[in-house]
């Protein structure tokens, strides 16, 4: 099963979706619906523009902070067996970090996925954690632990399109243009 990861980075622009959609925050910007939203930050961390694109999600709605959401989307739903990665991925627990697309693409394991094509997890020009900056590279770190986990578990995980800081540790889909090995 596959499953399509949207992040917040300017790869994403032009997003193809692949199976079932898991964006972060407001992904959605970039024009296209996705099929599941998983906020991680409480509203008030958001800034207006930003904000105004999460409300306007018809998407099924994730936190791990619903007290804080639930006006604006009294469906959504409390993520639970929320957990730090660490080393290893255990069935049914969504892990974190301090960047939102892990969460996204561990649900998406939760939910049975064997692929995941991620896109706009730039780590290129994030305001806290981009590549080359103590808190960048650190969390870079985690998701390349995390993605090599996902591997030993015989879990494909993929890039949707270059520009990124896994650009050559991670592959780019192959129906995108190119593709190497892990």
């Amino acid at each position: 099963m596959i499953f399509t990861v949207v992040a917040c980075g300017d790869s994403a622009k032009n997003w193809i979706p692949r199976g079932t959609s898991i964006g972060s925050n407001d992904c959605e910007k970039f024009g296209k619906p996705v099929d599941y939203l998983i906020v991680a930050n409480s509203p008030v961390r958001f800034s207006k523009e930003r904000m105004e694109i999460i409300k306007k999600s018809k998407a099924k709605f994730f936190s791990h902070d619903m007290k804080r959401w639930r006006t604006m989307f009294p469906n959504g739903e409390q993520l639970t067996k929320i957990t730090f990665f660490n080393t290893r991925i255990l069935p049914g627990y969504v892990y974190t970090s301090v960047t939102t697309p892990i969460m996204c693409v561990s649900m998406a394991i939760r939910m049975g996925a064997k692929e995941v094509v991620i896109w706009g997890m730039d780590m290129k020009s994030h305001h806290t954690y981009s590549e080359g900056t103590k808190k960048g590279d650190h969390e870079i770190m985690v998701y390349k632990k995390f993605f090599t986990e996902c591997k030993r578990l015989g879990i494909k995980i993929w890039i949707g399109s270059l520009g990124t800081a896994f650009d050559g540790f991670l592959p780019v889909y192959p129906a995108n243009g190119y593709a190497w090995d892990l």
